[in-house]
């Protein structure tokens, strides 16, 4: 207990020194070295206050950040409200720790950055941007979370673009629709025949079976 409280005093102080007033902190191994590090996100002051991640490594800062947006594109760094959404663990299976920072912008858009150490620094291995949101999902049962990222498609629908490891990346896997939201009874669109057949495929995987079933036509039954 004693050296714990030291440790917390002593990361509070280095924080302090730093001006930095976390809106989560966690003590946890960030760079598999077997020891616990200070990892945590804060806001950070301006204009156009942006969130921001760090790890604290001893005397040792550690800024975890995104990537610089091109000119002409809205920058949102980690994300623009204060959140906590913080995980340390494995998340694709490759054998070491990541951090994941997740943020949200404007109305609906959802950032996921993920972070490992490699060695010398805390890399970005990837970031995420959907205008419908973003998650993680193991589709395939592999142990291994694939990255959902969500654009909204109108009328209720969204569409999905799943990203999975491949041992060096996040690549490309499949695409596909899903309900915008998550709420029932769905209203099954059928005004064009893009809409009938998205909606039919949408009630059998929500095992809706009567419902995709008046989805057919009558010859078609």
């Amino acid at each position: 207990p004693v050296a714990v409280s030291a440790i917390i005093t002593a990361g509070y102080a280095r924080l302090g020194a730093a001006g930095v007033e976390p809106l989560c902190l966690r003590w946890e191994d960030t760079d598999g070295d077997g020891e616990p590090e200070w990892v945590g996100l804060y806001l950070r002051p301006g204009e156009s206050p942006q969130l921001a991640a760090f790890v604290l490594d001893g005397e040792a800062w550690h800024d975890l950040r995104p990537l610089e947006k091109e000119p002409g594109k809205e920058d949102y760094g980690l994300g623009e409200y204060p959140t906590c959404e913080l995980e340390v663990r494995d998340v694709n299976a490759d054998g070491r720790v990541e951090i994941l920072v997740r943020g949200h912008a404007e109305a609906s858009i959802g950032l996921l950055h993920i972070f490992a150490w490699d060695g010398a620094n805390y890399a970005l291995l990837a970031p995420f941007e959907g205008e419908a949101g973003v998650r993680l999902e193991n589709i395939d049962g592999d142990l291994a979370d694939e990255v959902v990222v969500g654009y909204d498609a109108g009328g209720g629908l969204v569409w999905e673009v799943v990203y999975t490891w491949d041992g060096t990346n996040y690549a490309w896997t499949w695409e596909r629709y899903d309900w915008f939201h998550l709420d029932r009874p769905h209203a099954y669109r059928t005004d064009t025949p893009e809409h009938a057949v998205i909606s039919f495929y949408l009630a059998v995987d929500d095992r809706d079976l009567p419902g995709a079933y008046g989805l057919l036509s009558g010859s078609t039954r």
